[in-house]
C-alpha cells in the first residue's frame, strides 16, 4: 500500500504510512530485544555461527537507522509541492535497501534465532512470551503488495515461535 502511494505521488499519505510502519517495527524490535533475545541468549549457548545476540541487535539498529532516513525523505517529499515521478523513483530505490535488509534479517531470524529456540522453550513459558508479544496492534501496515509486507515477518515469527509452533525449513 505504501509503495502504491509513492507511485501515485500521494507523498503525504505515504509518509503517514511509513510513520505507522516505524511505530510497529519499533514495538516489534522492543519485544524481540526485551523478551526473545534474552531467552535465546539463556537457552542457546554457544550460539551457532552468525547467531550471536549482538548480530541481531546490530541489524535492528541498522533497520531503524535506515527507516529514519526514509521517514525524513518521505516527509521532505510530502512538503515538496513540485515532487514528481523522478523523486518517487529515487525514494523507492532508497526504500529497496530497507526491503533488502528486512528480507535478510527475517531470513536470519527464521533460520537461526527462532529455529534454535524451537524445542527449547516449554509450552507455559512460550504462552507467557506470546502474551507479551501480542501487545502489538493487529493488522500492521504494509509498504506494498509485493509480499514484502512490512509487518516485518519476524513479528509473526515471534508469536509462532513463542506458541511452540515449529517453523518451516528456510
Amino acid at each position: 500500500r505504501h509503495r502504491d502511494l509513492v507511485v501515485g505521488l500521494e507523498f503525504g499519505r505515504a509518509a503517514a504510512a511509513l510513520d505507522a510502519f516505524e511505530d510497529h517495527l519499533r514495538r516489534h524490535i522492543e519485544d524481540e530485544e526485551t523478551l526473545v533475545l534474552p531467552l535465546y541468549a539463556s537457552r542457546v549457548y554457544p550460539p551457532p555461527r552468525g547467531g550471536r545476540v549482538e548480530f541481531f541487535r546490530e541489524e535492528h539498529r541498522r533497520l531503524l537507522a535506515l527507516l529514519e532516513v526514509l521517514r525524513r525523505e518521505a516527509h521532505a517529499l510530502a512538503a515538496d509541492l513540485g515532487a514528481g515521478r523522478r523523486k518517487a523513483h529515487e525514494f523507492l530505490e532508497l526504500e529497496s535497501r530497507l526491503l533488502h535488509l528486512l528480507d535478510h534479517h527475517e531470513t536470519r531470524e527464521r533460520g537461526i534465532l527462532y529455529r534454535e529456540l524451537d524445542g527449547r522453550v516449554g509450552a507455559e513459558e512460550a504462552a507467557a512470551v506470546l502474551a507479551r508479544c501480542n501487545r502489538r496492534s493487529p493488522g500492521a501496515p504494509s509498504l506494498g503488495p509485493d509480499s514484502r509486507n512490512l509487518t516485518h515477518p519476524g513479528a509473526d515469527s515471534c508469536a509462532r515461535a513463542a506458541s511452540g509452533e515449529r517453523l518451516p525449513p528456510v
